[in-house]
């Protein structure tokens, strides 16, 4: 094996597990490649399981490399699991460029309480172009009524 292959990261990525399977099953398959760290499996509070994947910190990063080489060649109780290196959180991009919340769709109201100058306050963000003021002149008084003349 190539030591310039070798990742920086330690945790793989366990998918396809049973969503019963316990922490001991994934740590016995693991075992083989080296020492098992940590083995996590999220859980899925809604549906009241397990998600049906697991990350499995290994001892060394060449030991990860080793685990991903049985990809589809493992298995658990039939089936055969998905193992992929762990993408590290320090090294994917921000999501939605750093910026949270909701945005607004393009309209001029911008998102949810938006206001007519195209900024929303809660959910909205900067929705759409804000529309022309329109100059209004001072009123006139034709034939007791008052008027206003626009400036184009």
């Amino acid at each position: 094996m190539n030591t310039d292959d070798v990742p920086d990261d330690d945790c793989v990525f366990v998918g396809n597990l049973p969503f019963d399977c316990s922490e001991e099953e994934v740590y016995d398959v693991f075992s083989s490649c080296g020492n098992v760290k940590e083995v996590r499996m999220p859980f899925d509070r809604e549906a009241n399981r397990l998600k049906g994947f697991a990350f499995v910190s290994m001892e060394s990063p060449m030991a990860a490399r080793k685990a991903c080489d049985m990809n589809e060649q493992a298995d658990i109780r039939g089936r055969k699991l998905r193992i992929n290196l762990s993408t590290s959180k320090r090294s994917s991009p921000p999501s939605r460029n750093g910026r949270g919340g909701f945005r607004g769709r393009g309209n001029s109201t911008g998102g949810f309480r938006g206001d007519f100058r195209g900024r929303g306050s809660f959910r909205g963000g900067h929705g759409g172009p804000t529309p022309q003021k329109v100059a209004f002149q001072t009123p006139q008084q034709q034939n007791s009524k008052i008027r206003f003349d626009v400036d184009e």
